[in-house]
């Protein structure tokens, strides 16, 4: 019985552990996208605030929950449907060819636009905002935020985020946090994605660091 429970312990430790890399790993990758989306919109010259929403917008996957507008429980309709009147094989030859689309996603997709062209970010909170947002930060985009660079001919945007480590994970890098030192363990991790391009925009603008 014993053995089982350390067995078990290990193995969920192992499991848990594996995807939190694998969850660390995509959230890079979008990080990067959204340094990319960010960095081509400053070289053709949009401003700050500009630049700062499309790199919020980018990193919506690894935003968390959705926390404007407030849904409301979630419903698919078209699954519902489909289930009452299909059986079996015909169910899932339907599921196979169907390009599912969430009411919430559709509801996210239409206020995109209107968060990009919001004037300033208290209106831009009231039409959309996530849990997760306030944590993600970028530097490159002018404003006072120019990241340093050898090239002058080169705009670097980095994008960061802190990111939540699991329960089991979190327990591990404390056991590991006292035994080395008797110090807690982090809590999170530092995620950043980086994303170079030629530098347009001082050719022919002059934003006095808007």
């Amino acid at each position: 019985m014993v053995e089982t429970l350390i067995i078990m312990l290990v193995t969920l430790l192992l499991l848990f552990g594996l995807l939190q890399v694998s969850h660390a790993f995509a959230g890079r990758e979008i990080l990067r996208h959204s340094a990319a989306r960010a960095a081509r919109a400053r070289t053709v010259g949009f401003n700050y605030w500009m630049c700062e929403k499309v790199m919020r917008v980018a990193a919506i996957p690894t935003a968390g929950k959705m926390i404007e507008p407030q849904v409301q429980g979630h419903f698919d309709s078209a699954l519902a449907n489909a289930v009452a009147n299909k059986k079996g094989g015909g169910l899932w030859d339907w599921s196979l060819g169907s390009i599912p689309i969430s009411e919430r996603g559709q509801l996210e997709a239409a206020r995109i636009p209107d968060y990009l062209g919001s004037e300033n970010n208290e209106r831009a909170e009231y039409i959309l905002d996530y849990e997760e947002w306030d944590n993600i930060h970028a530097a490159g985009l002018g404003g006072g935020t120019a990241s340093p660079t050898a090239d002058e001919n080169t705009l670097t945007v980095t994008v960061r985020q802190k990111y939540p480590l699991s329960i089991f994970v979190r327990m591990l890098n404390d056991w590991v946090g006292y035994i080395a030192g008797g110090t807690k363990g982090k809590e999170e991790l530092s995620l950043e994605g980086s994303f170079n391009i030629e530098s347009h925009y001082p050719l022919y603008l002059n934003d006095e660091n808007f």
